[in-house]
């Protein structure tokens, strides 16, 4: 759905057990936040949209200007690899797409998907695009940790051919993970869940619309402990509050609902106990799902978080001000992005 996830109310949500957590900045001054992935030895990544570029349509301004990042335990930010499609939206920014969520695969590359909700048919980026980063728009990008990009399948092809939902084609890959031999990507615009094999795409899930009418949205997913999927929806028109759901998708099976009750999902990460943590963007909030589906509070006053990730050692780190790219246009060019550790 187009700038669906723009679309919001700022309402709080009621969920059990309240608890506060103590906020550290641990990086700042970034450009917009998104995906946060822990790699096996403990190193911290983050994929940043950027600030868009200078060639400019109706929906926004394009670049090169995205990048995927470490932060060292110092607190230092470097670059692990640029370059990658950046769009900063029209009039402030405030929607912008580029690479979002990020996962660390089994082999030690890092995976993010590029977004293709600006392509027009037939799934065609716009001509502001730039000619380096045009063959990004919808597809997987793959970089090892040394900084090697790869350009992977185009993710998007599905929902410009199928339109599974129903509901218009557009494509905005959102969500990544990676379970047994097998990658996954959630499409927030096309409502549907894709199986990647090698160079093959297929749709294996398509989530309906919520209880309130509006289309699913689901931006976020993770590979939980357990061997299942969980897919957490931002949901469409108004996103009303209580009304966002987590799916979990087990190998082979239908999508069964995990949670519900939650608002405006952003990113998901599962916890080394088996519990799923959820960033709601506009409560700014992070709560805790426990696998019998016990929700508790775990950060409040947030600002936009846009991603999660969960150390082998229980600590969570959000992305924070995930739309802020401090360039003099933005809404909130006060304001940078930011990475929080929560304790």
């Amino acid at each position: 759905m187009r700038r669906a996830l723009c679309l919001a109310i700022a309402l709080i949500a009621l969920v059990a057990a309240p608890a506060g957590a103590t906020t550290t900045v641990i990086a700042d001054h970034l450009a917009r936040p998104r995906g946060l992935a822990i790699a096996p030895d403990g190193t911290l990544y983050a994929t940043l949209v950027g600030t868009g570029g200078k060639r400019c349509n109706f929906e926004g301004c394009f670049g090169a200007s995205g990048s995927i990042v470490k932060v060292t335990r110092e607190g230092a930010v470097k670059t692990v690899a640029d370059g990658l499609l950046s769009m900063r939206g029209r009039p402030d920014g405030f929607f912008s797409l580029g690479a979002d969520q990020l996962t660390v695969l089994p082999d030690g590359r890092l995976m993010t998907a590029i977004s293709a909700e600006f392509n027009e048919a037939p799934n065609t980026p716009p001509r502001q695009v730039p000619k380096a980063v045009r063959k990004q728009s919808g597809r997987l990008v793959f970089v090892t940790p040394g900084g090697r990009r790869e350009i992977g399948p185009n993710v998007s092809a599905v929902e410009y051919r199928d339109d599974p939902d129903g509901e218009g084609k557009v494509s905005n890959p959102y969500g990544v993970a990676a379970l047994g031999d097998a990658l996954y990507v959630s499409d927030s615009a096309a409502n549907t869940l894709l199986e990647i094999r090698g160079s093959d795409v297929r749709t294996i899930a398509v989530f309906p619309h919520t209880e309130a009418g509006a289309q699913s949205v689901p931006a976020a997913l993770t590979a939980g402990t357990d061997g299942a999927l969980y897919v957490g929806e931002y949901t469409g028109n108004e996103s009303k509050s209580h009304s966002a759901r987590i799916w979990r998708v087990a190998p082979g099976a239908a999508p069964v609902v995990f949670a519900s009750g939650l608002t405006t999902i952003s990113a998901l990460a599962s916890g080394p106990d088996g519990a799923v943590y959820a960033t709601e963007f506009r409560p700014g909030r992070v709560v805790r799902i426990a696998p019998d589906g016990t929700k508790t509070i775990v950060a409040t006053g947030l600002h936009y978080p846009g991603g999660v990730a969960v150390g082998k050692d229980g600590k969570v780190y959000v992305s924070d001000w995930s739309v802020a790219g401090a360039t003099r246009e933005d809404a909130y060019r006060k304001h940078t992005g930011r990475i929080l550790l929560l304790t």
